[in-house]
């Protein structure tokens, strides 16, 4: 076999090839170097504080695994996670995909709507915190403020454990609804318009379009963005802190309001470290289930 049955490498050589190996891995290079310090190497020191006692100290295996995993304060908060998490980002799928399809429908002030419907999305988490804060207060906020005038019962919105994590859940839906309504009204535009058209033609009526034609074809986007969402909503926490600081009696007190209280207020950062691990380990899980999902519906198309 001569180089003649490959006319790509006629006038390589040696030299040259090595060349662009080198510029090749050199260009990967910074990135492979930034994901070793701030992926990497956190994580593995991470999993070796687990082990310890804490920063320096002596190797205790699983200790305080165990010790996290019996932990009453551990499951109340792993709980208020998923309570605030999972009916957060189905409201916000839910409200998010209606937008969507009422916005695809609007010819006339376009990007006055879409101004509108961004801004909550742009706004500071924690700053959102403090205005819902304000809007639930029980003697000046606007909530019971309009409650008193219809006549309506005024609730102590953040001192009720329920109603509490309820005002939390309302609050992040108001702000990260509109990320979901600009992932999927760019699924929207990616769906043929021959499609929706023939079943026009077929006699099919909209709510037979979206169920038959529509929602099929929204699938994969509609399960990464309710992956983006889940790990943004199990890591928020600020929004969280800004309303009601965790109570009323750690009732809306999250997994990782718990890890920083452990680690810089009661300077426990091994259990910190361990309920960090077992966080991530969680969220990949999670991530592995919605990407297994992902794939059947790609290989299902």
């Amino acid at each position: 076999m001569s180089i003649d049955t490959f006319p790509s490498l006629r006038g390589v050589t040696w030299q040259s090839a090595d060349r662009r190996t080198v510029f090749k891995y050199g260009m990967v290079l910074p990135a492979f170097l930034y994901a070793v310090a701030w992926i990497v190497y956190p994580m593995v020191f991470l999993l070796r504080l687990s082990l310890s006692e804490g920063v320096g100290g002596a190797f205790v295996g699983i200790e305080n695994y165990v010790d996290v995993i019996l932990s009453p304060s551990f499951h109340d908060a792993v709980v208020a996670t998923l309570l605030f998490a999972v009916p957060s980002v189905g409201l916000e799928i839910l409200f998010g995909t209606a937008l969507a399809m009422a916005y695809n429908s609007v010819n006339r002030f376009e990007r006055s709507i879409q101004t509108v419907l961004l801004l909550p999305m742009v706004l500071s988490t924690f700053a959102v915190g403090l205005m819902f804060r304000w809007f639930f207060s029980s003697n000046l906020g606007i909530i019971n403020h309009l409650f008193g005038t219809v006549g309506l019962p005024e609730p102590v919105w953040l001192s009720d454990p329920q109603l509490a994590m309820v005002t939390v859940i309302v609050a992040d839906v108001w702000q990260w609804t509109p990320f979901v309504f600009v992932l999927v009204y760019a699924g929207l535009q990616t769906i043929p318009v021959s499609l929706i058209e023939a079943a026009k033609i077929d006699g099919a009526t909209r709510l037979q379009r979206f169920r038959y034609i529509i929602l099929p074809q929204l699938y994969p986007v509609l399960l990464v963005t309710a992956l983006i969402r889940l790990i943004m909503a199990f890591k928020g926490g600020d929004k969280i802190f800004a309303m009601t600081g965790g109570g009323p009696g750690g009732s809306t007190k999250t997994l990782t309001m718990l890890i920083y209280e452990n680690a810089f207020s009661f300077l426990n950062t091994a259990n910190a470290a361990a309920m960090s691990f077992l966080f991530l380990v969680f969220i990949i899980l999670v991530s592995n289930v919605f990407i297994a999902a992902l794939s059947r519906v790609n290989e299902a198309r």
